[in-house]
């Protein structure tokens, strides 16, 4: 998978700076239009409290001042947040620039999600319900049928595959004994799957290796995940 580029959207380094500036304006109008509004409603409060001077003592007209000044604050940021979410949601999204640069960035954000997934780390960094999930994606992109099965009681298999295929995952840090391997070939015989495959992060042992080569079990490690998303995002 390519990583996108400007040029493929029709878009430049300054048209980026263009429309960043123009949010940048527009944030600017929003925040004007509230300080305004803050300051006429703590004036208008500021004038009251002086046209009743003589009917209050001092100190309960700088109560009264101050809890306008707070009420005008906290109604200055309403107005704030309406025009922003306007901006952002309704008027930004009309202009055709912002359109594109949506499109560039939902482009590029696929590739960093497709690109970490052809990590070893990623992999690696998978919990055992994660594994199972991630490891289901990636067959159906390769136009496998799967069934989730992963859980308690699951009988050794977490994902079946076209119906015939069992696999069970270890998202395990070291590599994997010979126990799981023949764990998997009871189920396999009992279940009369077609095929067997056990996946470990961690990889296989040397003996788990010669078990599963001698009873027709294949073993995928990290490096055969990574091996087949990048088939995917080829």
């Amino acid at each position: 998978m390519r990583e996108p580029q400007l040029a493929d959207f029709g878009l430049s380094t300054a048209d980026i700076e263009t429309i960043k500036a123009k949010g940048t304006a527009n944030d600017r109008v929003s925040s004007k239009l509230s300080l305004w509004l803050i300051a006429g409603i703590f004036g208008g409060g500021f004038l009251w409290a002086c046209a009743h001077s003589g009917n209050y003592g001092v100190f309960i007209l700088l109560i009264i001042t101050t809890m306008t000044g707070l009420v005008a604050i906290m109604i200055g940021f309403i107005p704030a947040v309406i025009i922003s979410m306007l901006v952002a949601h309704v008027i930004a999204p009309l202009h055709p620039e912002a359109k594109i640069l949506r499109r560039y960035e939902k482009a590029m954000s696929a590739f960093k999600a497709a690109w970490a997934r052809e990590q070893v780390a990623f992999w690696q960094g998978l919990s055992g319900p994660a594994l199972e999930r991630e490891l289901s994606l990636l067959l159906q992109c390769l136009g496998h049928s799967v069934h989730l099965v992963g859980g308690a009681g699951d009988g050794r298999v977490d994902l079946l595959v076209d119906d015939d295929i069992i696999i069970q995952c270890k998202a395990h840090a070291k590599p994997l004994s010979p126990a799981a391997a023949r764990d998997l070939l009871g189920t396999k015989i009992h279940r009369g799957a077609q095929r067997a495959v056990l996946v470990c992060t961690g990889g296989f042992s040397r003996a788990t290796q010669e078990f599963a080569n001698a009873n027709k079990l294949e073993l995928w490690d990290v490096q055969a995940l990574v091996s087949k998303q990048r088939g995917v995002n080829a």
